[in-house]
């Protein structure tokens, strides 16, 4: 089987060669297994980020929609607090006044 030198050294060739192969396949197992543990980890941090995203579009949304809100709610006490304001008390102290000329010219 081994009959010069020359065998040994392709022996041994074979051998290292074998060794540098299953090393490489070793290492691409590897490399694989990290890139796909990568590949799920920027897909959660993609849906987390699109779910924040999402979250904060919709707290825009109601915040706008809750403005518009307040501004009616203002323009209304506005226009209830000048209607109070010029018919409620005049029509009082107008019924006061009646009230009190007649009570003299009872007299």
């Amino acid at each position: 089987m081994i009959n010069s030198s020359l065998d040994i050294l392709y022996l041994t060739l074979s051998i290292c060669s074998l060794f540098v192969a299953v090393f490489l396949c070793w290492l691409l197992f590897y490399l694989i297994k990290t890139l796909k543990k990568t590949h799920d980890v920027i897909n959660f941090i993609s849906k987390i980020t699109t779910s924040v995203n999402d979250f904060v579009s919709d707290m825009k949304q109601k915040a706008k929609s809750s403005a518009t809100y307040f501004k009616l709610f203002n323009v209304i006490t506005d226009k209830l607090i000048q209607y109070i304001d010029k018919g409620f008390f005049k029509k009082k102290s107008s019924k006061k006044q009646n009230t009190k000329t007649k009570t003299r010219k009872q007299k």
